[in-house]
């Protein structure tokens, strides 16, 4: 999410106003996983928040070299965007321009890590992931009304 004004302590039935717009990104999870060198290739535009409607019903999907990895919806995230945008106000006094990566559903690599606490899951159509991506590998992540983010592993 593209942060479109300023706030603090923004109460989560008022926080979807503070939306600018939407970027698409390949992430892992809702933390230190997004923020590291190299991991937030940020989509080249920005959708803005009232072509995209209700972020939370959105279907998504993930191909890593072609295959299937990811196929869900939004509104299965943990968190909604709502939500989201609450608890980081909370820390953090929100600007234009500031942008909140979310998280994404099953089907990465971490989430059949066993190791890590992930749970493999077996859905019809889906590519269950047998290792994390390496250096060639192409990652496309898809959601419905933003694009399609081509991002190459190097």
């Amino acid at each position: 999410m593209v942060i479109g004004g300023t706030g603090r302590h923004i109460p989560v039935e008022k926080a979807l106003d503070y939306v600018f717009g939407h970027h698409q990104r390949a992430a892992l999870g809702f933390g230190r996983g997004k923020a590291f060198d190299t991991s937030s290739p940020l989509g080249p535009v920005i959708v803005t928040a009232d072509e995209v409607g209700d972020p939370q019903a959105l279907q998504l999907k993930t191909r890593i070299n072609g295959e299937l990895r990811q196929s869900s919806s939004t509104g299965d995230m943990i968190w909604t965007c709502a939500e989201l945008i609450h608890f980081v106000s909370i820390n953090f006094t929100l600007r234009p321009g500031m942008v909140i990566i979310t998280g994404t559903p099953g089907g990465t690599a971490w989430s059949v890590d066993t190791e890590l606490g992930g749970k493999p899951q077996n859905q019809p159509g889906l590519v269950a992931a047998t290792r994390y991506c390496l250096p060639g590998d192409k990652v496309e992540c898809e959601i419905e009304k933003i694009g399609i983010l081509h991002n190459n592993v190097a």
